[in-house]
């Protein structure tokens, strides 16, 4: 009802699709936090092809403090570069790191989920390229915990 009431919306100038959105989103994110799906990401290129690709970790020394953790270690992951991997002088291109959103417990760094912002960034954000990170994320049975997600961020 609110979305329907103009004076009743959380900002008189937010049409009803704005109302309605977050409380649609937060409903989904808490179901697939409850329901206990956890999503497996994989090293495959999938149809990113040669725009994927492959992330070792950094030195050891270099986790430390929040990065540090005696059951987290640093693991391989993988990126999708958009729109391909900068060649030449990188020092001189602006490129921007992106890590999706999903409450790091959905989604991924693949076209399907950062394709249309990665665009957004290469017309309007003035960048020269995006790298997306599909970092890993945390599920049931104390899979990928704190500071899983973090290690990525940093190895990227």
């Amino acid at each position: 009802m609110r979305a329907v009431v103009p004076a009743l919306r959380p900002h008189p100038q937010w049409s009803a699709k704005q109302t309605i959105m977050p409380p649609i989103a937060y409903l989904l994110l808490d179901l697939a936090s409850r329901v206990g799906i956890t999503e497996t990401l994989t090293l495959e290129l999938g149809k990113e092809g040669r725009r994927f690709q492959i992330v070792k970790p950094a030195p050891p020394e270099l986790y430390a403090g929040l990065h540090a953790s005696a059951n987290t270690k640093p693991a391989t992951i993988g990126g999708t570069w958009s729109p391909s991997m900068p060649k030449g002088d990188v020092a001189s291109k602006i490129i921007f790191l992106y890590f999706h959103g999903g409450a790091f417990i959905q989604w991924d760094g693949r076209d399907a989920t950062c394709e249309l912002i990665a665009k957004k960034l290469l017309e309007k954000g003035g960048a020269d390229a995006v790298f997306s990170v599909p970092y890993r994320l945390s599920g049931y049975g104390s899979q990928n915990p704190f500071p899983a997600a973090l290690q990525d961020a940093l190895s990227s």
